[in-house]
């Protein structure tokens, strides 16, 4: 029996038990095709999956996207030629798909070899399941077959069992996006939003001001040029006393809000609502800390406050993944005073936003 074995992707020389090449990461096994696809266990929801190296946007072309795929350093570059890049398994005598998963051990990861398309249009990008075996999610939520749904970058798509990040730059007359934002109150269903003057005044214009602060936050941090907020509609939607407003300007917010800052809020929701019921609302200065003569009577929140420096320490590494420890703490504070207002707000942005 031979003691080594050759990596087909890149000829190097492996001992014979390895299961991944030593030097292009390429796992063995995924190098025997499969002409079907088998059914896998769908694995618990990865909500805590980050990708290892966060590709900064401001160096990509407006005609690349980035597939950051989970456990490899190396990301995938994919040049858009036309207005679709299918995703799959490359099967002898069929056209092979743009983002090949073979070398990911995408036969066994239950990826089929036609899984997925992302197209592209007027408005942006799209992701659509092609009927896959063992489906597609996107940012943990399953995907209907053949219907497509928004893609925004730093999206988390899941085909079988293998976790990719998606990150692009959209050309100029695609960026800033249009987004929607629909809202609901997180009180009792007795308090759904109005669209009043007073509720404009007092909790929507309060709550977009609170989003476009935080998106100069993350232009100032990234070093990009700050985005500039503009207003396009307000309606209310009846059926569902929700109020839907539409805005450009707020690319990174949205993305982290619908993402990150849901599901802290949805983890702290009772402290939240318990905040918002009190007359007058008022929040507490997080920007004070315990000190050793008052640490008998810490701060109410407290608790609160530690985990909000937590999501504020996640939300750092997303933009800026390559500073160091102590230039994130620095940060900290910064985009602290900004989150406050948008994660213990009354409000809400359900998850079908766009």
């Amino acid at each position: 029996m031979a003691d080594t074995k050759v990596c087909k992707a890149c000829g190097k020389t492996n001992d014979a038990s390895a299961t991944v090449c030593a030097y292009c990461n390429t796992p063995f096994m995924a190098m025997v095709l499969s002409q079907t696809t088998s059914h896998v266990p769908v694995p618990e929801p990865n909500k805590q999956f980050t990708p290892e190296r966060v590709v900064q946007l401001t160096g990509l072309y407006a005609d690349l996207i980035v597939f950051q795929i989970a456990t490899f350093e190396q990301p995938l570059l994919v040049k858009v030629s036309g207005d679709a890049v299918t995703i799959g398994r490359y099967s002898p005598g069929e056209k092979p798909p743009s983002v090949d998963l073979t070398p990911f051990n995408g036969s066994l990861m239950g990826v089929s070899r036609q899984h997925a398309v992302i197209t592209k249009d007027d408005t942006g990008y799209k992701v659509k399941d092609l009927s896959s075996t063992n489906g597609t999610w996107l940012n943990e939520v399953k995907l209907a077959a053949q219907e497509p749904h928004p893609l925004q970058s730093g999206d988390i798509l899941r085909l079988g069992q293998i976790n990719t990040s998606i990150y692009f730059r959209l050309a100029q007359s695609n960026n800033p996006a249009d987004i929607t934002l629909t809202l609901q109150s997180d009180l009792d269903a007795s308090n759904p939003l109005k669209l009043t003057s007073k509720t404009i005044e007092t909790v929507l214009l309060p709550y977009l001001k609170a989003l476009e602060n935080f998106q100069k936050s993350c232009d100032e941090i990234m070093a990009h040029p700050v985005s500039e907020m503009i207003l396009t509609s307000i309606t209310k939607d009846m059926e569902k006393a929700q109020i839907v407003v539409k805005v450009t300007g707020l690319y990174q917010a949205f993305r982290l809000l619908r993402i990150n800052i849901a599901r802290w809020r949805e983890a702290h929701l009772e402290a939240i609502i318990k905040l918002n019921q009190k007359t007058p609302v008022t929040y507490p200065d997080w920007s004070i800390v315990p000190t050793a003569t008052d640490a008998t009577e810490p701060l109410p929140d407290a608790k609160l406050r530690d985990a909000a420096i937590e999501l504020a320490r996640d939300i750092l590494a997303d933009l800026v993944p390559h500073r160091t420890k102590e230039e994130t703490e620095a940060q900290i504070p910064k985009i602290l005073a900004s989150l406050q207002p948008l994660i213990l707000s009354s409000i809400r942005l359900v998850q079908d936003s766009t």
